[in-house]
């Protein structure tokens, strides 16, 4: 029986320094409309390997989108079906975390998402009983456990399958996925799990800066005193910025990996949506824009002052001065009169 192939992606936000590197040709999964364009620009950084508990690993790091760094380490596992290599599969993941927060210097509370695959490239057929007699180990290979799981967990670690063919079966978790292969390349489905990562932690990048679009325009009714404003209406360009981008860049990419021709690919990608809760974050990120662009409006038209509506202020004042005046005048006048 062969090795175990390893996978352990992690993504996290890029920052200036990181802005860097070559563009990577985009493959095209098999039976591809001519219209499949995920419109996804990735460019290389760099590429390194590095030996942890005398497992060689080989690193691959990418930047999508000028946005996002998206790291993939992959190594192989003797393969063993053992709780031994269960713990060597989670020390390794956790190391690997250790060395790129130190070489990317992220700190403790960067927003990040990780992901792992396993690969058995070869096991006992029939799929469906192999897995039914190793569910536990299996369970614990896709997510890291912390205390002994009842069956519960485990069926619903295991819930989401994906036939191919009799010779492949992936199983699809929020944590990560195991896959049943007999001369299968896994790389479209690592671009598939890569794809859905990205777009999680997007939604969740999205999601931070409109918390704190909130906590400014909180800070904003906070304040004591006259409040003035110009006109430049930055929080709502950037709600404008935002939903463009989730209409053009997010829901593209979802309709197009939905189109591909290949049956297999379109499910994969189906079953990570739901299982990455990727619907749930867009409505989340969704609801969140209205309520900021609605507040922030509301803030401008009733409780801050603009330069337009500071303008037609001066006017009134200067039309009430003005009426004032020919009050007096015609007051003096009036008196003038009398005498």
């Amino acid at each position: 029986m062969s090795n175990f192939d390893c996978l352990f992606l992690l993504m996290f936000p890029a920052t200036t320094q990181n802005k860097k590197g070559w563009a990577v040709p985009e493959s095209k999964p098999k039976d591809a409309p001519y219209f499949y364009d995920l419109d996804i620009e990735v460019n290389l950084i760099e590429a390194w390997r590095e030996e942890i508990d005398s497992i060689a690993i080989q690193f691959s790091s990418k930047l999508f989108d000028s946005k996002v760094i998206s790291v993939e380490c992959r190594y192989q596992l003797p393969t063993e079906l053992s709780e031994q290599n269960v713990a060597k599969k989670n020390l390794i993941q956790t190391e690997i975390k250790k060395l790129l927060h130190e070489r990317y210097k992220l700190d403790d509370e960067v927003i990040e998402e990780e992901y792992s695959i396993v690969l058995l490239p070869e096991a006992n057929k029939p799929f469906a009983e192999f897995v039914k007699k190793n569910d536990r180990i299996i369970a614990q290979f896709i997510r890291t456990y912390h205390k002994p799981l009842d069956q519960s967990e485990i069926d619903n670690t295991l819930i989401s399958k994906i036939h191919y063919s009799e010779s492949e079966l992936t199983i699809i978790d929020w944590e990560g996925s195991f896959i049943l292969s007999s001369g299968h390349t896994i790389e479209e489905d690592i671009e598939l799990f890569t794809i859905g990562n990205y777009q999680i932690l997007r939604y969740r990048m999205l999601d931070a800066q409109i918390d704190k679009s909130l906590a400014k325009l909180r800070q904003t009714l906070n304040q004591t005193g006259f409040k003035f404003i110009n006109n430049d209406q930055a929080n709502l360009t950037q709600v404008v910025k935002t939903q463009l981008s989730l209409l053009l860049d997010f829901e593209n990419t979802s309709q197009s990996i939905l189109l591909i021709g290949d049956w297999y690919s379109s499910q994969i990608y189906r079953t990570i949506v739901e299982e990455f809760y990727i619907d749930e974050w867009q409505e989340v990120v969704k609801n969140k824009l209205s309520s900021l662009s609605s507040i922030d409006e509301t803030i401008r038209q009733n409780l801050t002052m603009s330069w337009s509506r500071f303008l037609d202020l001066v006017q009134i004042v200067g039309w009430l001065i003005l009426l004032i005046g020919y009050f007096v005048l015609y007051w003096f006048d009036a008196g003038k009169i009398s005498f």
